[in-house]
């Protein structure tokens, strides 16, 4: 008898990353062609030299997504966190990481070694999207719980609005959780985005504390905020840092000079 062969699998690449990218096409309403990592009920635990999240080139629903519904702690090294959302004609193709546990739950996310967060909203074309859920946008949220993010040695956070349709948001968005820190980046940057958008649902770019106190430190790149543009109907493109907390809650924001 001959003998079976088949062709060599190439190595991996050595790369402890994660890579999770949304379909490039088909998906409809609730049942999209996502790629994700979830925890329903228990606590999740996630460490990486990176963690990419692409939503999906076109379609409806074809997001990327990390989420809990308990306590989430993430640890990444240089790679940091690139989060960017889709495109296509429809929409819903988004690039979130989610912690919706409920109150007392903690979103714990970690940059070491110079790692940076860069996330994007997308560019798909639907307008009008309604809320919830929706929107081709890049999402970090703690619904409930507290959210902490701390830059161990420098690295840089950066937000961009997205384009074209509504909702193509970039968001971090602590919602009725007691507390949000950001702290230890060198450098913070908002930019609201380049075009679309309509009244209530922008392709904005804001860090978000919804109910507690804010507090964000940074080194001596500071921070820097830029309203978006776009065409005389295209509306919500801004850009901000935002404490929309109860009486009695605080935002402190703090820059610290080098040398």
């Amino acid at each position: 008898a001959l003998p079976i062969s088949s062709p060599a699998m190439p190595p991996l690449a050595n790369d402890p990353s994660i890579v999770l990218t949304g379909g490039a096409s088909g998906g409809i309403a609730g049942e999209g062609n996502n790629a994700g990592i979830f925890a329903n009920g228990g606590p999740q635990s996630i460490t990486a030299r990176a963690i990419t999240l692409q939503g999906g080139a076109a379609g409806l629903g074809n997001f990327a997504g990390i989420s809990t519904g308990a306590n989430q702690n993430i640890t990444v090294g240089s790679g940091g966190i690139n989060l960017t959302g889709g495109g296509g004609p429809l929409s819903d193709n988004a690039a979130s990481i989610d912690q919706y546990g409920a109150l007392g739950t903690s979103q714990t996310i970690v940059v070491n070694s110079g790692g940076s967060i860069v996330m994007q909203g997308g560019s798909s074309a639907q307008s009008n999207v309604g809320v919830g859920g929706h929107g081709s946008r890049a999402h970090l949220a703690s619904e409930f719980g507290s959210q902490t993010i701390t830059f161990t040695s420098g690295g840089q956070l950066q937000l961009i609005g997205g384009s074209v349709g509504s909702r193509n948001r970039a968001l971090i968005y602590a919602g009725a959780g007691p507390s949000q820190n950001i702290v230890g980046a060198d450098m913070i940057s908002l930019q609201g985005g380049a075009s679309g958008g309509i009244t209530g649902e922008g392709n904005f770019a804001s860090i978000y504390a919804g109910s507690g106190d804010q507090t964000i430190a940074v080194g001596a790149g500071g921070i820097t905020i830029s309203g978006g543009s776009g065409g005389a109907a295209d509306r919500n493109n801004y850009a901000d840092i935002y404490q929309a907390g109860l009486v009695g809650t605080s935002q402190t924001v703090t820059v610290s000079g080098g040398g």
